[in-house]
Order: structure tokens, then sequence, then C-alpha cells
């Protein structure tokens, strides 16, 4: 890194460059933190692969559950679950 704001341009130009001489010899897959703005969706679905869809389901249902915890322990006595009513 440099900390010089002048040579943003030229460390970025690098980056992509090195990257597109080496991602055809890659597997396909990312390492998620070290996205790139604007790879996006596409590119997350090319490293889950077939699991990506399973991923969002589990996602899903994980959220509403972390939502029912976060309101039961926000001095409520008992939160409802999903389909019950309060």
């Amino acid at each position: 890194m440099d900390p010089d704001p002048a040579n943003k341009e030229a460390i970025t130009a690098w980056v992509r460059n090195y990257w597109e001489a080496l991602h055809p010899f890659g597997a396909g897959g990312t390492y998620l933190n070290f996205m790139m703005k604007g790879e996006g969706e596409d590119r997350i679905r090319a490293t889950y692969q077939d699991n990506y869809e399973r991923l969002v389901r589990l996602k899903t249902a994980v959220r509403g559950f972390v939502l029912v915890l976060a309101f039961a322990s926000d001095g409520c006595e008992k939160a409802p679950l999903r389909g019950q009513q309060p």
C-alpha cells in the first residue's frame, strides 16, 4: 500500500492487470473478502457454485431467527416465534 493518494490510479491499474493475467489460470472462485468494487453477484455465484441457492435459503432462515433472538433480548419477556401470535 502506498499512503500517497497520487499513486492510487497506478496501483489500481497494476492490480487489475495482474488479476487479468492470472484469472485464466484460476478455479473460478474467489476469496469474497477481497472482491473489487463492481464484481457483483455473478462472481459470488461463481464462487459458491452449486451451493449458492442453498446458502441463500440458509441465510434467509438464519436472518429471521436472529431477528427473533434480538427481539427477545431487547427487554421483552418472550419473543414470538415465526408463525406465532405475540
